[in-house]
């Protein structure tokens, strides 16, 4: 896993969760929830998603992630706040994304 070095195009910009989305954790990351991305997660949390070890906000991704199908597992993911609570979005996961 590594990390982005530039901040990701969309930083402090907000955009939707797109349509299929699910989330069997919090039912958070849902269709139609606004997300304001702060940046690239490997950035944002000095490590990976992945290896960012303790860190409840990867943690709850990964267990996401368990639930969840059809999304990759590399770090293109970012982080951002959905009602002001942190989490972290696949960007296959934002409306949009190609």
């Amino acid at each position: 896993m590594t990390i982005h070095p530039d901040p990701h195009p969309l930083a402090r910009h907000t955009v939707t969760i797109r349509d299929g989305v699910t989330d069997n954790c919090q039912h958070v990351v849902v269709p139609g929830a606004t997300f304001t991305i702060a940046d690239w997660a490997g950035r944002y949390l000095r490590a990976p998603w992945g290896e960012a070890t303790g860190n409840p906000t990867a943690m709850q991704y990964g267990l996401r992630l368990i639930r969840t199908t059809g999304v990759p597992l590399d770090d293109e993911v970012v982080y951002g706040h959905i009602n002001g609570v942190g989490h972290l979005v696949h960007v296959t996961e934002i409306a949009g994304a190609e």
